[in-house]
């Protein structure tokens, strides 16, 4: 059982580093299309690049932290959604019906 727990800890680990190198990668991209520049030559650091360079100018530190968080929409919402939608509660597959007691049928004053 360790050995599983272990496994799922590094293949969760490993899901969100990659994770998070996509989303740097997608951020890279996003701000060159808000600033209306073709995207070609972008690499996984190119938002930081452009961060360290252009972080100072109002607009484009607009544009730098939007395309940060519309990346990281696009990578961790879809997984958050189909985690939270997998962790409510199961509906039976065939309902959950049953007998009324005695009790329910006087009080619903069938009989």
């Amino acid at each position: 059982m360790r050995t599983r727990h272990l496994l799922i800890g590094i293949a969760a680990a490993t899901a969100i580093a990659l994770a998070v190198l996509a989303t740097a990668y997608l951020a890279g991209h996003a701000f060159y299309l808000f600033n209306r520049r073709v995207p070609h030559g972008v690499r996984i650091d190119t938002w930081y690049q452009c961060w360290r360079a252009y972080a100072g100018i109002p607009l484009l530190h607009k544009r730098l932290l939007l395309s940060l968080f519309a990346a990281a929409a696009l990578v961790f919402g879809p997984p958050l959604v189909l985690l939270s939608e997998a962790a409510q509660r199961q509906r039976p597959l065939h309902g959950d019906a049953r007998w009324a007691t005695k009790q329910e049928i006087d009080e619903a004053g069938l009989l």
